[in-house]
């Protein structure tokens, strides 16, 4: 607007890509903020700041605004729904704050960040807002969840205990007040969602933190011979960066990884069969070779 004559909702609405709602709660912050917007009515309405009024500028490095764009194209990815509109609000305020910057706009055409191994349909608006309202207030939801199995709609009184993203997914850890126990949502799967009155026992909070605490002490060992060559391209990756080494020659690393779920690592042989042998524990060789038998009847 500092740079532009009048312009109306829908102008403004368009150059920022944004709805002409979010227009008007900006415009409303910013009013509240003393910024002087002059509004005119009629069909030449819209939208002056006051040719008096002086903006004082934010000067950011490249650097620092390559560092913030990324940022917000990465929460942009978080899929949220709820912030889409305060992002994307964001991210032009910062580039109007900055001013021309030709060399970032063209090093970040080539620059993609991807997160996301599962893609799910985006969250209903309204539904994140209020799984954190009632984790700020530690009180109860209820909720109409789809579960694929049964390809079903259920109602489910929960008590929300962690919320957190994984893959591409968020996630809810919540005590289910039907199953009587903890269960996992996940938020593009609820439909609808009612905050109530009632507050979270403070037993399913404890209950919950003790579980978190016996989950972190309890160690499952599994003990894998991977191929030296395969081993420095991975040696930085989740599944083995803090493995204890055994044996290392030439050739092959034995090693041991602890927490890792045995079928994620049963899927990490299979994919790297000539690099990867599972030496222990028994269950898990018993595991992979139930699967193999099972291959060998579907496909030879």
């Amino acid at each position: 607007m500092s740079h532009n004559k009048r312009l109306n909702c829908s102008k403004l609405a368009e150059i920022l890509e944004v709805s002409p709602r979010t227009i008007y709660r900006d415009i409303d912050a910013l009013s509240q903020m003393k910024v002087p917007i002059i509004s005119y009515e009629g069909v030449d309405g819209g939208y002056e700041i006051d040719k008096s009024y002086f903006f004082q500028s934010v000067k950011l490095t490249d650097k620092e605004l390559m560092v913030m764009k990324l940022l917000l194209d990465l929460g942009y990815q978080l899929n949220t729904t709820d912030m889409d509109d305060d992002i994307i609000t964001l991210k032009h305020k910062l580039l109007n704050a900055c001013g021309d910057q030709p060399n970032i706009k063209k090093a970040l055409k080539h620059i993609t960040m991807e997160v996301q191994h599962i893609y799910p349909q985006k969250i209903v608006k309204g539904i994140f807002n209020k799984v954190i309202k009632s984790l700020e207030n530690e009180t109860m939801l209820l909720i109409e969840y789809y579960t694929p199995i049964n390809k079903s709609w259920l109602i489910r009184k929960i008590y929300p205990l962690h919320l957190f993203y994984s893959e591409g997914c968020w996630y809810l850890d919540a005590y289910c007040d039907v199953r009587k126990a903890k269960r996992t949502f996940r938020l593009d799967r609820i439909r609808t969602c009612k905050l109530l009155s009632e507050n979270i026992p403070q037993e399913y909070l404890q209950s919950y933190e003790i579980h978190k605490m016996i989950d972190d002490v309890t160690v499952t060992e599994i003990t894998l011979e991977i191929d030296e060559r395969l081993y420095e391209q991975i040696k930085d990756d989740d599944i083995i960066r803090d493995a204890d080494i055994i044996i290392s020659t030439k050739s092959s690393i034995t090693l041991t990884v602890k927490n890792i779920s045995a079928e994620y690592i049963a899927m990490f042989a299979y994919r790297n069969v000539d690099m990867v042998t599972i030496l222990s524990p028994e269950s898990l060789i018993q595991l992979v070779q139930n699967k193999i038998k099972s291959m060998q009847k579907k496909y030879l």
